[in-house]
């Protein structure tokens, strides 16, 4: 692309003046829109309503002063206008993160913000540690200052494409085109239930693939969940939970039978209230993951987190 400064400036700088937070925010929305093919696939990765993209949309467009893109019956396209401001963003995006790194590197170490997004059950990885990676980045980069999110799968997506975190850990049941993926431990995932629960006196053998046909089971809420069943067991959905916790909880209740992370899990199993059911025919082989943007360049500070991560568990 030619002279991509001078695109930056005459058209992100001219049409919208000075770039707001909300500005930023619309830009990630229409890169991802791009990158999904259409408003339709990228339901999903934002987690927002067609008519709710569509609006942020017509708001950039307004903005700008011109047609970024063609939506509708026949499709989505890019307007040759659309497909410069496409790439701006991008580079507008990856400079952001490249001027904080070499102005923390002219002072002779990493200086900036480090965001981390993490899975909610992620505290319970013995494998993995996040708080001792996390101290031992501290002590090597002590000018880094870093801010944890905890969200379940889907928020977590959200939240790396439009820039609210810059990393990503934990279990990802799905792969999307503008997100990349490293994985690094393995993980392990068990059919249980509570102690209010009437298989619970029977498990974990003392039950039988038919009889599990019939139990009502808390499933996941969030996009292609259905990829984490296991072809052993035929389920029947009855609640719905959007975090191991909101899981965790209805199995508890004694109602439902689901998966949860087996490390997650052995708290309440040490103290009776849970028990895995046929552990060798249902479990779940997951992985732990490390994802990032594709339309973010990854700073030195989030090269240097990912280094440590790497450091500190064995690899798969």
């Amino acid at each position: 692309m030619q002279n991509v400064s001078l695109v930056i400036s005459e058209v992100m700088v001219s049409t919208l003046g000075k770039l707001t937070n909300f500005d930023i925010r619309i830009l990630r929305i229409f890169v991802a829109v791009v990158e999904c093919g259409g408003l339709v696939r990228a339901q999903g990765e934002l987690n927002l309503s067609l008519s709710s993209i569509s609006g942020y949309l017509t708001q950039l467009e307004t903005r700008m002063s011109m047609r970024l893109c063609q939506r509708g019956r026949r499709g989505f396209s890019l307007t040759e206008k659309g497909r410069v401001v496409y790439e701006a963003s991008k580079v507008l995006f990856s400079a952001h993160e490249d001027f904080r790194s070499i102005v923390g590197g002219m002072q002779g170490e990493l200086v900036g913000e480090l965001k981390i997004g993490v899975v909610d059950n992620i505290v319970f990885d013995q494998n993995l540690q996040i708080s001792e990676i996390i101290s031992e980045f501290q002590i090597h980069h002590k000018r880094i200052w870093i801010t944890l999110f905890t969200l379940p799968p889907n928020s977590l997506e959200v939240a790396l494409m439009d820039g609210t975190v810059h990393i990503g850990i934990g279990q990802f049941f799905r792969i999307l085109p503008s997100l990349q993926y490293e994985k690094i431990l393995s993980d392990q995932q068990l059919l249980y239930c509570g102690k209010k629960h009437e298989f619970f006196d029977r498990a974990p053998e003392d039950v039988t693939a038919e009889e599990l046909k019939g139990m009502k089971f808390a499933d996941r809420g969030y996009a292609e969940a259905s990829r984490f069943h296991n072809k052993n067991l035929t389920i029947n959905p009855a609640a719905t939970g959007y975090s191991a916790e909101a899981i965790l909880i209805l199995v508890l209740s004694g109602l439902f039978v689901s998966y949860l992370p087996k490390q997650y899990a052995a708290n309440w199993m040490e103290k009776g209230l849970l028990r895995s059911i046929m552990p060798e025919k249902f479990k779940l082989d997951t992985e732990i993951t490390v994802a990032l943007s594709k339309s973010i360049k990854p700073s030195s500070i989030a090269r240097a987190f990912i280094d440590e991560i790497k450091a500190s568990v064995q690899p798969l």
